[in-house]
């Protein structure tokens, strides 16, 4: 039988994965009001792109051999946002909620993600 904390991670992930999916394929799909956003932050033209780098982040990230280097990309990626979003004088609240969420959902998973060395006793 799963323990509680096991059903609040896996629908963690799934509300997670479905926020960086839908944002994704939203920005695959050029949706206007994302074109809008992005031309003001000066990128408009790699919206496909970014769209489909979220999603091959997000598969990595699902796929537990690969989950900590989708981990590191997805980070990597939203902090490249936040200060897109911050050096345009834009609210960065967006992505830096979505890093957050993204790394609860991960510690959750596998807090050996955060361990500075594989054995978390080793100094």
């Amino acid at each position: 039988m799963a323990t509680k904390k096991n059903w609040v991670t896996v629908v963690i992930w799934i509300v997670v994965s479905l926020m960086i999916a839908i944002g994704a394929v939203l920005k695959i799909i050029k949706l206007r009001n994302i074109l809008l956003d992005f031309s003001k932050l000066g990128v408009v033209q790699y919206t496909q792109v970014l769209g489909i780098f979220e999603l091959i982040c997000l598969g990595l990230l699902l796929y537990k051999k690969t989950m900590k280097v989708g981990f590191l990309l997805l980070c990597s990626y939203l902090g490249g946002a936040i200060a897109t979003h911050l050096s345009h004088n834009e609210m960065f609240l967006q992505p830096a909620f979505l890093l957050a969420c993204v790394s609860v959902s991960v510690f959750l998973r596998d807090k050996t993600v955060f361990y500075s060395s594989p054995n978390p006793t080793a100094g």
